[in-house]
């Protein structure tokens, strides 16, 4: 059910972002725009996962999992 419910969610985003114009992004953004209209393919996932292209985010250091 819930992979019934994502579906249709990335249906309704890409099917407004069609009519409203919205163009895919560059940089970053442009994975979650994929990502939430249902575009994210495999070769999208393997750039994601090697850190090929990716410039690091500044504030990443404060999601780090602290050390104890």
């Amino acid at each position: 059910m819930e992979g019934a419910c994502d579906w249709e969610a990335r249906a309704i985003t890409r099917q407004a972002a069609e009519r409203c114009g919205i163009q895919e992004p560059g940089g970053p953004d442009r994975f979650a725009y994929r990502d939430s209209t249902g575009r994210l393919d495999a070769a999208d996932v393997r750039q994601l996962t090697s850190g090929h292209g990716l410039a690091p985010q500044a504030g990443a250091a404060r999601f780090r999992t602290p050390s104890y």
